[in-house]
C-alpha cells in the first residue's frame, strides 16, 4: 500500500492490512472529524515527509514484530471529543523508530505499548500536548530518546511503566505541568 506526493482526506478510518506500507511526502487531513489510519501487521513500514492533521496512526505490529519507521513527519491536532482518536501515534508490539518527528496539540502525543524491540526517538519535538510520550513495557526492552525536546505538555512529559528502560541522551524535558519524567511499576531510567 503506497501513498506518495498526495493529499489523503481521512474522515473515519482507513484500515490497511498489506505486506508493505510506504507513505512519502503526503498530507493526511480530516475536515469533518478526527480520522485514523489503522495498520495491521505490515512487514515493511516506512513513513517519510508526511503530515497528519486531525489524523492519527494506530499500528498493531504484533503479528510480524516489525518496526514502524517514521522520518521527517508531523502529528497535530488529535484532540477533542472523540476519545478513540486522541493519540497522535499509537503502536502495539513490534517497535518504533522516529527520526525528526514532531507532535503538537494532541491529547497524547505518542503511546508505545508492549514493544518487543528497542525503540528510538531521535531529534524532534513533543510540545503542547495533553501528555507527551507514554510507554507501557511488557518486555525488557529500551526506549531511547536522543536529542528530543519534550516541553509545554499539560500533564506528563514522559511516562514509562513496566519492565523496560527509558534511556535519555541529550535533549530537554522541561516546563511540563505535572511531571517531566514519571517512572513507575518496575521501569528504569538510564
Amino acid at each position: 500500500f503506497i501513498i506518495s506526493n498526495a493529499t489523503a482526506e481521512i474522515n473515519g478510518s482507513l484500515n490497511i492490512d498489506s505486506y508493505l506500507l510506504l507513505f512519502s511526502n503526503a498530507d493526511f487531513i480530516s475536515t469533518s472529524s478526527l480520522g485514523s489510519v489503522n495498520l495491521f501487521g505490515q512487514k515493511i513500514n516506512r513513513i517519510s515527509g508526511c503530515t497528519f492533521d486531525k489524523v492519527n496512526i494506530k499500528a498493531n505490529l504484533s503479528y510480524y514484530g516489525s518496526v514502524l519507521y517514521i522520518y521527517n513527519s508531523v502529528f497535530s491536532n488529535n484532540d477533542g471529543i472523540q476519545s478513540d482518536n486522541l493519540v497522535g501515534l499509537e503502536t502495539f508490539g513490534g517497535g518504533v523508530s522516529l527520526n525528526d518527528v514532531d507532535f503538537y496539540n494532541n491529547e497524547l502525543a505518542t503511546l508505545i505499548e508492549a514493544p518487543i524491540a528497542n525503540c528510538y526517538v531521535n531529534r524532534g519535538n513533543v510540545n503542547d500536548n495533553g501528555n507527551g510520550i507514554e510507554v507501557y513495557f511488557s518486555n525488557n526492552v529500551t526506549v531511547k530518546l536522543n536529542d528530543v525536546n519534550v516541553s509545554g505538555n499539560k500533564n506528563d512529559g514522559v511516562q514509562v511503566t513496566g519492565t523496560g528502560t527509558l534511556a535519555i541522551d541529550c535533549g530537554a524535558v522541561k516546563d511540563n505541568m505535572e511531571n517531566g519524567i514519571f517512572v513507575d511499576n518496575g521501569a528504569s531510567l538510564s
